[in-house]
């Protein structure tokens, strides 16, 4: 059924309530007013001016230069590391499929901001409590989502509403998802390429936001067109890099990795299309047991439903116009 999804509710949120949880989420204290509602004059700290600069001072500008030169430095060292660890995939036609290499580690999945919004009656979500997750093992995720020609070249069809072989397939249903992940399981292991233990399915709701959030903690800032400002990796934190949603996408999906990668290198984590996980969406439910989580949002969502911590369900026959997947490299349960 090609319909599309009823997720326009943050249009209808005031002003005041999500201003007042990212402000809530992000920490931020009250500013102290009189009794007009005129903010008062900040009371001056003589001692703690003369620290700071006292501090300002014992750092040149050469020196703050060379500082992050070094980071920098650092930072595509470890991007190099983690490239070699990367995998591509032969497919039958001549095509490839690349994984990008996601190295165990700990994060808080969840956000506070969303768990603060769902307390409001007027919004129907379900976000994740914000909770350490620690991932023990290595595991790949696809550089990009699925796209039609890979699709096809595993399944033999094209069920996608939208139609170009380097689009992500869209229209398929968790079970479909599945399948392709079961084939191309064992198209490498009879091609003596499957790593032992290790098998493709689709990602769980936690290897895929470790992956879209790439190794930064969460943050709330005003998105900016400045790409070299220093705030943009803390931005990628909401939106998983460049993304198509209902602002710039025309309406329609577009071809993989057209926009700017998040940290880790992996494109369109978030916009373009939904994309299918593992897991059931909320098993303590039994209404909805059987409901499958998708994540990361769509060329139809809005702002709000692009961010890392965005989560959509439906039962696992279910298919979409802007609803495709991502594969993953996982070790076997």
């Amino acid at each position: 059924m090609n319909t599309k999804h009823n997720e326009k509710w943050t249009r209808s949120l005031s002003a005041g309530v999500l201003v007042t949880a990212l402000l809530l989420a992000a920490g931020c204290k009250s500013v102290p007013a009189d009794k007009t509602g005129s903010a008062l004059p900040e009371p001056v700290n003589e001692v703690k001016d003369q620290e700071i600069a006292s501090l300002e001072e014992t750092v040149s500008p050469e020196e703050a230069a060379a500082a992050s030169l070094a980071a920098e430095e650092r930072k595509k060292q470890e991007l190099a590391k983690r490239a070699e660890k990367n995998r591509e995939v032969s497919l039958p036609e001549g095509g490839t499929l690349e994984l990008i290499w996601i190295e165990p580690g700990t994060y808080t999945m969840g956000s506070f901001a969303s768990w603060i919004l769902s307390q409001s009656p007027q919004i129907d979500l379900k976000p994740i409590v914000p909770h350490d997750v620690t991932l023990e093992k290595e595991y790949w995720l696809g550089k990009y989502e699925v796209t039609q020609g890979q699709y096809e070249a595993i399944m033999g069809k094209n069920p996608s509403h939208f139609k170009g072989s380097d689009l992500p397939v869209d229209s398929v249903s968790w079970f479909d998802a599945r399948e392709f992940c079961k084939k191309l399981t064992a198209f490498e292991k009879e091609a003596g390429r499957l790593p032992e233990g290790y098998e493709y399915s689709l990602p769980t709701e936690a290897q895929w936001e470790y992956g879209c959030r790439a190794g930064i903690s969460e943050k709330f800032l005003l998105l900016r067109d400045d790409k070299d400002s220093k705030e943009e990796e803390d931005k990628e934190v909401l939106f998983g890099g460049g993304f198509w949603s209902d602002l710039n996408s025309g309406n329609k999906s577009h071809p993989v990795g057209q926009l700017r990668p998040n940290v880790w290198g992996l494109y369109d984590m978030s916009g373009n299309v939904w994309e299918w996980c593992l897991d059931m969406y909320n098993p303590k439910e039994s209404v909805k047991s059987s409901f499958r989580a998708y994540r990361g949002g769509s060329w139809f969502s809005s702002l709000m439903n692009c961010r890392c911590v965005s989560r959509r369900s439906n039962s696992p026959g279910y298919q979409n116009i802007d609803l495709g997947f991502r594969v993953a490299l996982v070790p076997v349960e």
